[in-house]
């Protein structure tokens, strides 16, 4: 796991199986393709592709 990912501590919350998709990218699997549980949200793009580094700003 790269270093980059801060995943390094602790490694339990690892699991066996990581995947990093293209920046458009999406991995779907049935129960998040059911209208009956809409998918809330996505999370875990890599922050050193320059699209998806942004300004979080708030009052």
């Amino acid at each position: 796991m790269p270093e980059r990912f801060h995943y390094s501590k602790p490694k339990h919350r690892l699991g066996e199986l990581t995947a990093l998709t293209d920046t458009e990218g999406h991995i779907l699997s049935p129960a998040t393709t059911n209208a009956a549980y809409p998918n809330k949200g996505n999370h875990g793009w890599d922050n050193a592709v320059k699209s998806m580094q942004a300004i979080f700003m708030a009052r």
